[in-house]
């Protein structure tokens, strides 16, 4: 079950821009938060070698889609709000991968995250990112 996704126990703001690399199976993910056009907040989450899927739509065609990216019954009911970070710890996803896929992964988490422009989902295999704050949020700034 995906839950707000709070890296180093910070509450993430909604609507960010989202940057996403990937070199072979290392991704980083660039999360930035603007308020009239003053960057209020920058987190940068690098995954190690570690990325067992990885899925990007165009923002503005997710809500138009017949079938949603995640089913709404698949976010904890006890989050209300809204969110745009989650994670799934040790998801159940990883039942659906292949056998060679299951012997060489223990465990996948599922990270979603949706921005202005994209809407990423990541499968990250036996894995913690590492997470850097490069522009802390100022006070007075709020998500």
């Amino acid at each position: 079950m995906f839950r707000q996704w709070r890296p180093l126990g910070e509450e993430l703001g909604t609507f960010p821009g989202l940057d996403v690399e990937v070199r072979g199976r290392e991704v980083t993910v660039v999360w930035d938060e603007w308020v009239n056009g003053v960057c209020v907040f920058r987190m940068r989450a690098a995954f190690g070698p570690s990325l067992a899927s990885l899925r990007i739509w165009d923002e503005s065609s997710v809500g138009f889609d017949p079938q949603p990216p995640v089913a709404d019954s698949e976010f904890d009911p006890n989050e209300p709000g809204h969110y745009n970070a989650h994670v799934e710890h040790a998801s159940a996803v990883l039942e659906s991968y292949n056998e060679y896929a299951r012997m060489m992964y223990k465990r996948i988490d599922r990270y979603f995250l949706w921005g202005q422009e994209i809407v990423v989902m990541l499968d990250i295999a036996d894995c913690d990112p590492v997470v850097t704050i490069e522009v802390p949020r100022a006070a007075g700034h709020g998500a």
